[in-house]
């Protein structure tokens, strides 16, 4: 039985995409502005939850208002860190 032969096309150069600078979404200042209001707003929680915390008599409610305040308090010490990273690449930024 016969083979059949293969067509062998002529091979076209590939071009490369040109590079791209990467450009954030958004700007800086809104993501700063971002973290000021979530951080203020879990500062807050933070601070209402342990009050409610101290008037409560219910141990279930003690310890309710407890947990709250430790997880609201360890997103808002990440908000605290994000913060500060903002601040010390843009004081890093201008040197």
């Amino acid at each position: 039985m016969a083979k059949k032969k293969k067509s062998v096309g002529k091979r076209r150069a590939v071009s490369k995409p040109a590079a791209r600078s990467v450009v954030s979404a958004r700007p800086e200042r809104t993501r700063f502005s971002f973290v000021v209001k979530n951080l203020v707003l879990f500062i807050i929680l933070f601070i209402l939850f342990l009050v409610l915390y101290y008037i409560s008599t219910d141990a279930i409610y003690k310890n309710l208002f407890w947990i709250l305040a430790v997880l609201i308090g360890f997103v808002g010490v990440a908000f605290l860190l994000v913060l500060l990273i903002f601040v010390f690449m843009r004081i890093f930024r201008k040197y």
